[in-house]
């Protein structure tokens, strides 16, 4: 279960115009994970999860990369367990990996989204769109 979601880093920057056929590509990682006592009353510890999310407008024209960490509270034996496996393979279990990556990009999407629309970049997320159809009233049916 998520019990924290902190920013620690914001960089968005337009580099030069935009012109001709943009790339944006993506990449979100996590950079550390580890056990930490999470600081309340009962000192119970969660996995720390620290990452960094970056969008890329190529050719150069401008990036975004968000920086922060989640705290993910799970029972002690499962946090220990969690903890060694990112130790030993640099890995977390798919439903934490998802539960995780679900919270991270949801939050960072719309922050960015915000942001480089600020900077008059192009949205990296397909937005809906409104398609006009032909004239209700040629309608035969």
């Amino acid at each position: 279960m998520i019990v924290g979601f902190n920013l620690t880093k914001i960089h968005i920057e337009r580099k030069k115009a935009v012109k001709g056929k943009i790339k944006v590509s993506h990449d979100l990682r996590f950079e550390k994970v580890e056990k930490r006592p999470l600081p309340l009353k009962d000192k119970k510890d969660v996995l720390f999860v620290e990452f960094l999310f970056q969008i890329m407008y190529e050719p150069g024209i401008g990036e975004a990369t968000l920086g922060g960490d989640v705290l993910y509270y799970a029972d002690a034996k499962k946090v220990d367990e969690l903890a060694a496996q990112w130790n030993k393979q640099k890995k977390l279990p798919a439903d934490v990996t998802a539960e995780l990556l679900n919270v991270i990009l949801s939050r960072c999407n719309v922050k960015t989204l915000l942001l480089t629309n600020e900077l008059n970049l192009p949205a990296h997320l397909p937005l809906p769109q409104i398609s006009l159809k032909e004239d209700a009233s040629k309608y035969i049916g």
